[in-house]
């Protein structure tokens, strides 16, 4: 086939990342904004060595599955590509997606039973915003990038978007273009801030985070979230907890009670954070340090004979350090909290702790990015 022939095929799936998938004279077909059960005509817009990429053109017969999308940006903004789907569906999807990832990726033959925990918001959710910054002929633009463009559509209101942020937005708009702004703006639910950092209130706690960093963004699950680590952690009162990759110290600041908590983090000013915010929780146990993670296991934990019997993970996108893995790998015994943005580099790097002797005991799914194709998920390893 070539660019711009058609064809007409039923939706036999939704892959990772949003696409739906056909077979068309055994080649797979990639179409966006599908979902399992549509009939669609579609025309092919790229041809792969091993595969086709298409838009559909019409929808000849739509999915049980398929609902009016909240939003008027829809297919125009890059930022959600689930919001024709039904929500409840939305989660099987992405059930399994994860399912077969750690399957056809981690080689898992069989896995543990995996919890899925909707979102109690499927709109509206979000706490935090980076908001697009174009300016052309004397005039700014404030929304969000474009769908497969570097173009900014501006933004009125998002559906995701908690709405103290969306009511944020015409002030803002009607002020941008008399002062002088960067090309991003980050707003926040929260209007509390603390000199140059953002104050997040999360159950009876006050985390300060840099302004314009990371922080989990789903303000209304994000307590059961913190839960179902904490938990998994188990009794920690006598034990050594290292929180890796701990960002601001959400993580470390509920386990304070540990005997010793170790904090590692790249990112100086969001370790910077974490001190802060462990101090609140007026306990001594507690040391952070920036830089490489591996480095730091090594010279914090290793090299003084530490054990600790819990790790907490929570890498970026692409996983664990290798050099970092294979040092997790080698620990005689320990539990692992995996917490992890990703399937693809999360099924990786169970399979090499697997290969090590840890075993794969829990699994969850907690939905932090309802009408996203982004999967959060926490997994629990013994060694």
């Amino acid at each position: 086939m070539t660019c711009g022939d058609e064809i007409i095929a039923i939706v036999e799936s939704v892959a990772f990342g949003g696409f739906g998938v056909v077979r068309h004279e055994g080649i797979v077909v990639f179409i966006p904004y599908t979902v399992d059960g549509d009939t669609i005509r579609a025309r092919i817009v790229a041809v792969k060595p091993t595969y086709l990429l298409a838009e559909m053109v019409e929808l000849l017969n739509p999915s049980p599955q398929r609902q009016t999308p909240p939003c008027s940006y829809f297919g125009i903004c890059g930022g959600c590509t689930y919001q024709h789907i039904r929500y409840p569906h939305q989660l099987a999807i992405k059930e399994k997606q994860l399912r077969d990832l750690l399957q056809r990726v981690g080689k898992f033959a069989t896995l543990p039973p995996l919890a899925v925990i909707p979102s109690p918001q499927a709109l509206h959710y979000r706490l935090k915003a980076d908001f697009h910054l174009a300016c052309q002929d004397g005039k700014a633009t404030l929304g969000f990038m474009k769908n497969k463009s570097n173009e900014v559509v501006a933004i009125d209101s998002c559906a995701i978007l908690a709405e103290r942020i969306n009511e944020k937005l015409p002030e803002l708009r009607a002020h941008i273009n008399n002062i002088t702004v960067p090309p991003r703006i980050t707003l926040w639910e929260s209007d509390e801030r603390e000199d140059d950092l953002q104050v997040v209130r999360l159950n009876d706690k006050k985390f300060m985070t840099p302004a314009s960093g990371f922080f989990q963004a789903n303000g209304p699950l994000l307590p059961q979230f913190i839960t179902v680590v904490t938990e998994l952690c188990g009794e920690i009162k006598n034990l050594t907890v290292v929180d890796a990759y701990c960002g601001s110290g959400l993580f470390a600041c509920f386990l304070a009670t540990a005997k010793e908590v170790i904090g590692i983090e790249q990112n100086a000013k969001a370790l910077a954070c974490a001190r802060k915010n462990f101090s609140r929780e007026e306990s001594h146990n507690g040391s952070f340090w920036a830089g490489d993670c591996s480095r730091i296991f090594y010279e914090r934990v290793l090299r003084k004979g530490k054990s600790p019997a819990v790790i907490i993970v929570d890498p970026p996108r692409s996983g664990c350090a290798k050099s970092f893995l294979m040092q997790l790998a080698s620990l005689p015994s320990a539990k692992i909290v995996y917490v992890s943005c990703n399937p693809s580099t999360l099924a990786r790097d169970l399979r090499v702790l697997v290969s090590a002797g840890f075993s794969l005991k829990k699994a969850y799914l907690l939905d932090m990015f309802p009408q996203c194709s982004h999967i959060e998920s926490v997994t629990y390893l013994e060694k």
